[in-house]
């Protein structure tokens, strides 16, 4: 308010004076006020920010938390940390801004050039032309660039009694920073407290220790205010990180060095219980540092042979036991977050871990997984805790270790897998994993241009080639069979006649709530691995959309070729039939591929059916064999947020009709499909274009789903008698759903 008064009074003075007047020099003071006000709000930005980097170094050395990764950046290092968050520490070393010392003098680092800062002969600081500050006409050498120390107050950390403490040092003495009854001020921890600069209104540095409520003048040590300067716009002087070692110098000279070769990764207790820690690593070397070795490719672990099992006695193997060779393999690592995802074959058992970390140094590491398998004989489902450790070489893995923790199984019923909590450590027995090729046929992907960024499969799962029809599945089992009944689906209670998952109607069971596909139960993901799903309906929708479809053959076999309308890429999906009791039918005739997506009534699902004449959407029992198209990646498709009529009732007397018109949003969403139904249609009934005909008298409601998303909007329907037709009472009762087979198939347009 100040300076805006002073310009005014300035726009004043020229307007009314008769005499020229030059005006530059006071410009020049405001100008050089904006500056220094600037300087200052962004020095203390700085400051501020690096107490925050600050606490969050001495959170690691307290082993509070941990580092994930160190990267270089521009001038200095961008650190990510186990709990999210991620700094940036520039080296502050190259250069120092000359500001004004206790004498009144110009000064820079801890040298006093003898120039006043004021005053008749004082001479203000300006960048050669050689990149060096100047004062006057004498080069003092020091780079224009950097920060610079002296009766700034620098913030700074100490360690007293195993715990840090912030620090100030000014004019080169250090004192510990206390709060109003003189105690020091620990860094972090429950009472941790980071401090906040400020500039007090009479140009005073003053703090806070309270988030900001309240503040208090900095004192040097004779109990005297310090003046608010520019001088040190930065409290670290140097990063450095070299071989797993990181190095700050704070502005006051302490020097903080962070060993990360032996830092614990704290996601680690995450995947191991850390009362199961310290007995596993009696039997497998656990390596820590946040600089592990590049891991991936596929290693086979022949032989494979038991070093301990918790549960010999009961089912597990002695020491020595030789069992059947492991394929290990790791892809997708992230050297940023420490990230890698797995998968492993043993025998016809294959298991993923997706987005697990890995811990090391050099060319030891130690990766943990979360991981999901199958067994196929046994219809078993699990989850492992699994711990890999080994040296990595040219030829494969040294002294590669194995260990898993069963955490969770179902359908274990003749416990024929180790029991919950116990688990079991392995190793090559002749001291190298070698390099191997992943014994699992692999899936090619193919990128048909869809907005969603969603890659498709080239061939049904299972299969070996785009015209073969692979394996059948029910939706929600991750295995195939020979037969497909209600009575042998594993999510049906045949006692109860209710299904146990995936429920959304309290008539068929315990509500879940659960609509689409866990990766726990999806067959794409179980039998490919990490990153590959079942599609939703949308994902469907979304391929047909945006691709042209023509029936033909393919070596001798019937289907459609889709052609994008992207980048011409296609696919073939082969007319497979489908299994509904003890064999396949309909082959060559129809396709039938699941969705993830469960239908309304709980006992059907999405489903695509198409014919030599027609593609369509439809619902079909979740207990049959259908074929499985997956596809890669997460959907970034626009989804569907709501669903409006044009009108919420309508009155019509019987033989009437009329039309509804539905409005999808929002307008750009990928799957705006919806479908029609009538509550009662004794009273009227409604096509899939909105089109509801009058029947009998009475009253019932009209409702609009979208695929995407279930959202719904309803209109009531009221029909009286006409005059030629006598009015009939209608009864409205609950409707039990039945299944659907191919045979008696509804099926819906896929185009809108």
């Amino acid at each position: 308010m100040k300076k805006n008064g002073f310009i005014l009074l300035l726009l004043t003075f020229s307007v009314f004076s008769c005499d020229k007047y030059d005006d530059s020099a006071l410009w020049d003071k405001v100008n050089e006020l904006d500056n220094r006000v600037t300087r200052i709000e962004r020095t203390l930005q700085n400051l501020n920010t690096d107490l925050i980097k600050m606490q969050g170094i001495v959170d690691v050395l307290q082993k509070q938390v941990s580092i994930t990764s160190v990267t270089p950046i521009t001038g200095g290092f961008r650190i990510l940390f186990s709990d999210g968050r991620t700094y940036e520490i520039i080296n502050g070393q190259d250069g120092q801004t000359p500001y004004v010392g206790g004498n009144g003098h110009w000064w820079i680092g801890n040298t006093d050039t003898g120039t006043p800062a004021t005053g008749s002969d004082g001479q203000t600081p300006f960048i050669g032309s050689n990149g060096n500050w100047w004062i006057g006409l004498r080069d003092t050498g020091v780079p224009a660039t950097g920060t610079g120390t002296g009766d700034v107050a620098i913030i700074g950390i100490r360690e007293y009694n195993g715990r840090y403490y912030w620090t100030q040092t000014i004019g080169g003495t250090t004192t510990w920073l206390t709060d109003q009854y003189g105690n020091k001020i620990p860094v972090s921890g429950n009472d941790g407290t980071t401090p906040i600069l400020r500039v007090s209104a009479d140009g005073w540095w003053i703090v806070s220790y309270d988030g900001g409520s309240t503040f208090d003048y900095i004192l040097d040590a004779n109990g005297n205010k310090v003046k608010a300067t520019c001088g040190c716009e930065s409290f670290f002087q140097s990063v450095t990180y070299e071989d797993g070692v990181l190095v700050l110098v704070l502005m006051d000279g302490t020097v903080l060095t962070l060993d990360l070769n032996e830092q614990k990764d704290t996601r680690m207790d995450q995947v191991v219980p850390v009362e199961l820690q310290e007995k596993i690593s009696q039997y497998i070397p656990l390596y820590s540092g946040i600089n592990p070795p590049n891991v991936e490719g596929c290693y086979l672990m022949s032989p494979e042979t038991c070093v301990y099992c918790e549960d010999y006695g009961d089912g597990g193997y002695a020491p020595g036991t030789i069992m059947d060779d492991m394929y290990l393999r790791f892809t997708n690592q992230n050297p940023f977050e420490n990230t890698v995802d797995y998968s492993g074959c043993q025998g016809d058992i294959v298991e993923h871990g997706n987005g697990a970390f890995i811990c090391g140094h050099g060319n030891y590491f130690t990766a943990y997984f979360d991981t999901e398998g199958e067994d196929s004989e046994y219809g078993v489902t699990y989850k492992i805790a699994l711990v890999i450790s080994g040296t990595v070489s040219e030829q494969g893995i040294k002294d590669c270790y194995y260990a898993f923790i069963m955490t969770e199984k179902h359908g274990d019923t003749g416990e024929h897998f180790m029991k919950e909590g116990i688990f079991r450590v392995f190793d090559d027995g002749d001291g190298l994993a070698e390099k191997s090729a992943w014994p699992v046929l692999e899936t090619e992907m193919v990128d048909m241009g869809l907005p969603s960024g969603v890659k498709w499969a080239n061939t049904n799962l299972g299969a070996s080639s785009p015209e073969e029809s692979g394996n059948y599945y029910a939706w929600g089992e991750t295995a195939t069979k020979s037969s497909f009944t209600l009575y042998n689906y594993p999510m049906f209670d045949s006692e109860a006649e209710e299904f146990f998952k995936y429920c959304t109607d309290e008539d068929w069971g315990t509500v879940d709530g659960k609509t689409t596909l866990e990766l726990a139960d999806d067959a794409a993901y179980a039998a490919l691995g990490a990153g590959w799903r079942t599609p939703t309906i949308t994902d469907w929708i979304e391929l047909f959309n945006n691709s042209s479809q023509t029936w033909t053959q393919k070596n001798g076999v019937n289907g459609y070729e889709i052609t994008s309308s992207a980048n011409g890429n296609k696919l073939f999906l082969p007319a497979a039939g489908g299994v509904e009791g003890d064999s396949p039918h309909e082959v060559g005739n129809y396709g039938v591929y699941w969705s993830s997506s469960l239908y309304e009534d709980v006992v059907n699902s999405y489903a695509i059916f198409f014919a030599s004449n027609n593609i369509i959407w439809s619902q079909l029992a979740r207990f049959y064999g259908y074929s499985v198209r997956p596809v890669y990646g997460t959907s970034a498709a626009v989804s569907v947020t709501r669903v409006s009529l044009n009108r919420s009732t309508l009155s019509l007397k019987v033989g009437e009709s009329s039309t509804l018109n539905a409005t999808v949003t929002p307008s750009n969403a990928a799957n705006r499909l919806v479908y029609w139904t009538s509550e009662d249609e004794s009273v009227a009934t409604v096509n899939d274009n909105g089109v509801v005909t009058a029947v009998g008298a009475g009253s019932t409601r009209v409702r609009v789903r979208t695929l995407d998303g279930g959202k719904m909007a309803y209109c009531t329907v009221t029909v009286t008698a006409s005059s030629k037709t006598s009015a009939m009472p209608s009864s409205s009762g609950k409707v039990t759903p039945k299944p659907n087979k191919i045979s008696d198939i509804k099926g819906h347009s896929i185009y809108k």
